[in-house]
């Protein structure tokens, strides 16, 4: 019978090789597989932000495009302004007046000008205020006493229309005709706006 005999050469390269590479292999995995994971979620936060970015970068020149449309715009936002004032400006509004009636040929013999929640609590002119058309718009209540021919305020009605600043007429009241000048009296109550900060 053959003696068996013990051979480390054969023992280290049939088990301890393989055991070797699978030892290694775990660590390798165990080690690189964290790092694997963390830059796979660095690329994942990087790939968002990097969207964002983009996302923001539209939305500038978006913003940037806004800004220049409203740069060209802006004349004709100066209309708007005067149809509609930022405030009351009652000596443009008065010097508006004054030119409206001399186009038209009418001479202003009396005016009364209140706003429109000082004539809302019986300050000023008689008559009552009409409800505020806007939260964010004041009211100008006008009474115009005014002297002239039938074609004259005929005229006068056409310049208002036709003015940038908006009026509106709520009562035209016509008074006697004189019979020396053929002249005559009208009573006109009208109401402007301004925009409220």
């Amino acid at each position: 019978m053959a003696k068996f005999k013990f051979d480390l050469s054969q023992l280290s390269s049939g088990i301890l090789v393989p055991v070797f590479v699978l030892v290694i292999g775990f660590i390798a995995y165990f080690a690189v597989t964290p790092i694997v994971k963390k830059v796979k979620a660095d690329r994942r936060v990087l790939a968002d932000k990097t969207a964002g970015a983009e996302i923001r970068g539209s939305q500038f020149l978006s913003v940037k495009n806004l800004i220049s449309q409203l740069e060209e715009k802006k004349p004709q936002l100066a209309d708007v302004e005067t149809a509609v004032p930022a405030a009351p400006e009652i000596p443009e509004l008065l010097a508006n007046l004054d030119q409206l009636a001399r186009q038209s040929g009418l001479v202003i013999a009396n005016l009364d000008i209140s706003s429109g929640e000082a004539a809302a609590s019986g300050v000023g002119s008689a008559r009552k205020a009409a409800a505020p058309v806007s939260a964010d718009l004041g009211t100008i209540r006008l009474e115009l006493t005014m002297e002239g021919v039938y074609a004259n305020l005929k005229a006068f009605l056409f310049n208002a229309e036709q003015n940038l600043r908006v009026m509106d007429i709520d009562m035209l009241d016509f008074g006697e005709i004189n019979e020396k000048t053929g002249s005559q009296e009208y009573l006109v109550s009208m109401r402007t706006y301004y925009q409220k900060n």
